[in-house]
């Protein structure tokens, strides 16, 4: 009898709890109806504007000769198509039912896919939750927005609504396509006062910079190395995807197409400037930074290239395009470096290559920027390895004689060796950093 009693009485608490659940959903649902009722129309327009923008943005990023105006437009007939067929899938599925999902559908995809381009493929799980309260935003934004200028109602709660959403929306925006919030580090560095030097130490320092950044004197000759036949040397792809791999979504998919691979194959690639006339000379291995996977950013540090070149080193700067833009994957930028020097050093050793006994094998230096700059650490780290340190069944044998690090704004702890700091000795380490600081 005690446990029938038990029951019942659970079953009455349940029964209260139901009962008060329908009360309170029809008081909500009142209060939804005399405020947002039959504003479908204002969230279906937002999320076709959204998405339109969003769309000539997504153009405007992988097709950059095209012009605003070209880019826009394709957006608009491409929004059009692609809400076309998520209507047609729908009906097909639901009936006449749920179309307010589609509305949501498309403009958070797109929303997403911005946020991880923006973040540079940081932080998938913040951007999730941030293209969901954005998306909530733009819905109660169109909603709001559509009592008050078609159907005419004035409440509190639209207009309230809509101020809150407006500046939520524009906060958001203001992160995503601008530099952020106002930041005045560099208009402040600009109008510091400037220290007072004698004439005649600065005119030496003058002299002596512009001596020290001269050309050499020594001929220099250039080439790049690939897979392909736009490619000077011929070279092999190596399995990145042990290391790092793409987003399943959108940006993922554009990605594949893009480059026409995927990491399994991600080819060694690179640029090489050589003193024509010089043997045995130091070589120095540089990597650019997290950049828009676009732009070819190794041929950027073709100033850098002739310079060092013109003064008695061979300076190759490695290709790391196919790590751009994703998360987690600084470690294989390490990888793609010490597989670009292992194939550099065989044209050194090959009597038929132009490289042939170019690079003193012995004086090997390797340099970066950003995360370019992090992964020479982990390189050097790795270079000193018999296995990889998060999976020992993945072998190593590069065993290089690096002498020397450069690191230009390095990031710091973006890939962590079996969760520990990248910790490296018995090396000449260079940091060359920014600064906050402000001098009086």
């Amino acid at each position: 009898m005690k446990i029938y009693g038990g029951f019942q009485k659970m079953k009455n608490l349940m029964h209260r709890l139901i009962t008060k659940l329908k009360v309170i959903w029809k008081i909500f649902h009142s209060y939804w109806n005399r405020n947002f009722g039959d504003t479908y129309k204002g969230l279906a327009i937002c999320s076709v504007l959204f998405s339109s923008i969003g769309m000539a943005g997504a153009v405007l990023m992988y097709f950059t000769p095209l012009s605003i105006e070209i880019s826009y437009l394709i957006g608009i007939v491409v929004t059009i198509v692609v809400f076309g067929v998520l209507f047609l899938g729908a009906k097909i599925l639901f009936g006449n039912r749920r179309k307010g999902i589609i509305y949501w559908c498309l403009p958070f995809v797109l929303f997403y896919e911005i946020a991880i381009e923006a973040t540079q493929g940081n932080g998938s799980e913040a951007n999730f939750f941030l293209a969901v309260i954005t998306i909530v935003m733009l819905d109660l934004f169109g909603r709001s927005l559509w009592a008050i200028i078609k159907l005419r109602r004035q409440t509190i709660t639209l207009f309230i609504t809509l101020v809150i959403t407006t500046i939520g929306l524009v906060s958001v925006g203001t992160l995503l396509t601008g530099e952020g919030f106002e930041d005045r580090y560099i208009e402040n560095f600009l109008t510091m006062k400037e220290e007072k030097t004698l004439e005649d130490n600065q005119n030496v320092a003058d002299e002596a910079f512009v001596d020290a950044i001269a050309q050499g004197e020594v001929e220099v000759a250039s080439l790049e190395y690939g897979v392909g036949d736009s490619f000077d040397l011929q070279s092999n792809t190596y399995n990145l995807s042990l290391f790092a791999q793409r987003d399943s979504s959108l940006s993922g998919w554009v990605m594949d197409k893009y480059f026409d691979y995927d990491l399994k194959n991600a080819p060694i690639t690179g640029k090489v400037w050589y003193p024509t006339t010089e043997k045995d000379c130091p070589v120095l291995f540089i990597v650019h930074g997290n950049h828009n996977y676009t732009t070819d950013s190794y041929l950027g540090y073709d100033y850098l290239g002739k310079y060092l070149a013109s003064n008695g080193y061979v300076v190759v700067s490695v290709n790391e395009n196919s790590c751009n833009q994703l998360g987690n994957e600084n470690d294989g930028r390490a990888i793609l470096l010490l597989e670009n020097i292992k194939q550099v050093l065989k044209y050194n050793k090959d009597k038929t290559n132009p490289l042939y006994q170019k690079i003193d094998e012995e004086n090997i230096a390797i340099a970066g920027h950003s995360r370019g700059g992090e992964c020479v650490s982990t390189a050097y780290l790795f270079n000193g390895y018999d296995v990889y340190p998060d999976n020992g069944n993945i072998k190593f044998n590069y065993n290089f004689s690096i002498k020397s690090i450069i690191a230009i704004a390095p990031t710091a702890d973006q890939y962590m060796p079996a969760q520990h700091e990248v910790s490296i000795s018995d090396v000449n380490y260079l940091l060359i950093h920014g600064t906050n600081g402000y001098g009086k």
